[in-house]
């Protein structure tokens, strides 16, 4: 069976350099019958956006690096978005980097946002989830310091299922 349109198929993976937005009506439909559940909706209406929460996330907290990140649905497009929230700890919109070291190999690297628009936010949350699948270690930049970033396997894993539901809400396996 071959799919049309361009989406994602069964052999491929989320890749931060070729972002998907579509949705489907089947992936719609699943992810507001089985995985709504866990998010708290805030309608969008002047936008014909609906936003989900993750409730199950980590308490906000302003004294350390978080980044909140929620789903919006674009319904009038059949569109969907992971996006970022403000949060307290970051003070004004921020340069966002991360650093990532791999404690099997030393190989290390840094994620920036580049552009806190829906490419820019759909890069850096792709290549976090895929830090965070291999078990890296993350380290935000702020202020000159590197300061510990989903160090928790409570942050990590409500991290995970947020970019998990997003993904199948995309069309990915």
């Amino acid at each position: 069976m071959v799919l049309a349109c361009g989406g994602p198929t069964a052999s491929r993976k989320p890749d931060a350099e070729r972002p998907v937005f579509k949705t489907r009506a089947d992936t719609e439909l699943y992810f507001k019958n089985v995985r709504q559940i866990d998010y708290t909706l805030s309608a969008m209406s002047a936008a014909g956006m609906n936003k989900y929460s993750y409730q199950y996330g980590v308490a906000a907290d302003s004294t350390r690096p978080q980044l909140h990140w929620v789903i919006l649905h674009n319904w009038r497009q059949n569109e969907a978005y992971i996006w970022l929230e403000a949060h307290p700890f970051w003070g004004s919109w921020p340069q966002i980097a991360i650093n990532w070291k791999d404690p099997a190999t030393s190989k290390q690297g840094t994620f920036t946002l580049l552009k806190p628009n829906k490419e820019g936010y759909y890069q850096l949350a792709t290549h976090i989830y895929k830090a965070v699948e291999a078990q890296h270690t993350l380290q935000v930049v702020q202020g000159g310091q590197n300061l510990p970033f989903l160090q928790e396997e409570k942050e990590r894993q409500a991290f995970r299922k947020v970019m998990q539901d997003y993904y199948k809400l995309v069309g990915f396996p």
